[in-house]
């Protein structure tokens, strides 16, 4: 057994690189605010995963040249990332970081259980090279450290995961037709005629907040739609109705969101529009 997993340090530490990023991603603190957090996560995604899929597809040394192992983890990493990805797109998690990150590194345990168990095998059965005097001494000393670090760090991420779990806030602004459809929406009017359209604000920011509509009708500033407070969860829908005149040709019906007191707007929704003379 010590033999074993001293031939699989190297899928050990890589384990423990995606915990570590699983561990930066779940962190408060945002991940671009600091670039050792960017390259943790950059490596975890773009070449741990790829390289874990190769050492339980070919876990012995002979099998695949050592400086083809890294080319193919990352080619590798971009397949395993795309279906981990499809995965979640379909899931109840849906393609977030922290669910993406915590998938990769199941993906990396069980790839990393895969190996370890082939090696394992091959080495009961006396068909495997001994580890090199240095390499020997240096994973005395290493693998216990990668593995109680994973052993840490994985029981860190889940306890926080389940104990005080994170959730995205943002306001839901979109546009659709009168009916509710999206092939309801105006595409063609004559000029003096209705625009109508349904306008959706729903607030997801985990408090109430304070938001008003700025509709414009090609360069013209439409007057301000004040939709006021709306608490959290809390849903604002109106069909609205503006005509069309002071505008021909090809030009856009947009509507801009502004949250609070600010004066950039928050969000935007555009519509192009042709507008024909009678």
């Amino acid at each position: 057994m010590a033999v074993s997993l001293r031939a699989s340090l190297d899928v050990l530490l890589a384990l423990t690189l995606g915990f570590v990023a699983l561990a930066v991603v779940a962190n408060a603190a945002p991940v671009g605010t600091n670039p050792i957090r960017i390259a943790i996560a950059i490596g975890a995604v773009s070449f741990v995963p790829g390289f874990m899929s190769l050492a339980a597809l070919y876990p012995h040394p002979e099998e695949v040249m050592p400086h083809e192992r890294p080319v193919l983890a990352f080619g590798l990493s971009l397949a395993v990332v795309s279906l981990v990805g499809l995965g979640l797109n379909f899931s109840p998690w849906g393609i977030r970081p922290i669910p993406f990150m915590a998938a990769l590194a199941l993906w990396d345990g069980a790839a990393c259980g895969v190996t370890i168990l082939r090696r394992r095998g091959r080495a009961r059965m006396g068909d495997v090279t001994a580890p090199r005097a240095a390499w020997r001494s240096a994973g005395r000393l290493v693998l216990p450290a990668a593995s109680l670090g994973a052993a840490v760090l994985g029981a860190v991420v889940v306890m926080a995961l389940l104990g005080n779990p994170r959730q995205e806030q943002f306001t839901e602004f979109y546009l659709r037709g009168p009916g509710g459809s999206i092939e309801g929406l105006p595409g063609s009017v004559r000029t003096g005629d209705q625009i109508s359209v349904r306008l959706t604000v729903a607030n997801r920011e985990g408090s109430a907040q304070l938001y008003r509509i700025g509709p414009v009708l090609g360069e013209q500033q439409l007057p301000s739609i004040e939709i006021g407070d709306l608490g959290d969860g809390v849903v604002w829908e109106r069909v609205l109705s503006f005509q069309a005149v002071g505008v021909t040709g090809r030009t856009t019906l947009r509507f801009d969101l502004y949250r609070g007191t600010e004066s950039e707007s928050y969000r935007s929704l555009v519509l192009q529009l042709e507008v024909r003379p009678k």
